[in-house]
């Protein structure tokens, strides 16, 4: 264990060659490896007919729509 700490500059440059080591693998891997991610993404667009106040919007419209969501 000793050895480990006297021997700083040793342990940083293997540190230093596997992170670097790691990060060309990562660049040079193929784009057919990487998974299809898609993030599914619901969109509700509320509109007032008229012009009301945003706390009766709020009370009548979307804390029950967020309830039934």
């Amino acid at each position: 264990m000793s050895f480990l700490i006297h021997r700083k500059v040793l342990i940083s440059m293997l540190f230093l060659g596997l992170s670097m080591l790691g990060y060309f693998s990562y660049n040079r891997l193929p784009l057919e490896l990487f998974p299809n991610a898609e993030e599914p993404i619901f969109y509700v667009n509320i509109v007032g007919v008229t012009e009301v106040s945003p706390d009766y919007m709020e009370k009548q419209a979307i804390v029950p729509l967020e309830g039934a969501i």
